[in-house]
């Protein structure tokens, strides 16, 4: 009778790691989560690979404004968390930004390579061929920051500012589901503490005191990473993304506009 518990409780074990393996994507990039876009009128950026990106800009009345390229989060329309970000700023930058592949009107399905290819290519492409004279900053939330970390490990930028930020999505993993191999199981590991070791631009975190899905020691093992930290702030009784919510929209402004101050 024991070897048979045994048994099937192990089958049962390996059951569950093999719904983690097949099903992470599923996990990590919930794209059915996150908020349609507002408009079929959308712009489009093409990949290497010629899937067609859903893609935003948001240009401020002054010509030498700044860049900034957003990398929304896991649950987010990129679109529409730009926006926010773009009003928190007074609309004094321009900001530019793509949904990731499946989320919005975006093609294909996402994976940590192709999104960290699509979005290296997009920052390029905006340094190029917009205002190339004025900054580029990156921002990123949630997993945007381990997105922005890579852009930013791949190409010089005069900043970034990362919103709730993690060491890697394997470590947030591990935390959360200790009973499993998560070393062994995770395909896309947004390694963050890797790619921000060689950044050179100064840095500006912000966290949430209160978040639910990215652990304090999460966000302090990527610290430890980081050369340049200019910045280091808690928004006090905030849950994750709570910040972003419309009714927050002064608290946002001070909070960016003084990670923003810290990096110029």
């Amino acid at each position: 009778m024991l070897t048979k518990v045994l048994v099937l409780s192990v089958i049962f074990y390996i059951g569950i790691c093999a719904f983690m393996f097949f099903r992470q994507e599923q996990l990590l990039f919930p794209a059915h989560f996150a908020p349609k876009s507002p408009s079929e009128n959308f712009a489009t950026f093409k990949t290497a690979d010629g899937t067609l990106l859903e893609s935003k800009t948001f240009l401020s009345k002054n010509k030498k404004a700044p860049n900034l390229v957003l990398f929304a989060g896991n649950a987010q329309n990129a679109l529409l968390a730009a926006e926010v970000i773009w009003n928190s700023f007074n609309q004094r930058l321009n900001v530019y930004t793509i949904n990731y592949r499946s989320y919005g009107n975006s093609q294909g399905k996402p994976t940590e390579e192709n999104i960290f290819a699509d979005s290296l290519a997009f920052t390029h492409h905006i340094a190029e061929n917009y205002n190339n004279n004025a900054p580029v900053y990156l921002m990123g939330i949630s997993l945007g920051t381990g997105v922005a970390s890579y852009v930013a490990s791949q190409k010089k930028v005069d900043g970034l500012i990362l919103m709730t930020p993690f060491d890697s999505i394997e470590k947030v993993a591990a935390g959360q589901y200790p009973f499993l191999p998560v070393k062994y199981l995770i395909k896309h590991r947004f390694d963050s503490a890797y790619h921000i070791q060689t950044v050179q631009a100064p840095v500006a975190i912000i966290r949430a005191g209160e978040d639910e899905v990215i652990a304090k020691s999460r966000t302090d093992a990527l610290v430890e990473h980081i050369p340049n930290l200019a910045h280091d702030y808690t928004v006090p009784a905030m849950a994750h993304t709570e910040v972003l919510e419309n009714r927050n929209h002064d608290l946002l402004q001070k909070v960016v506009l003084k990670a923003y101050q810290a990096i110029q």
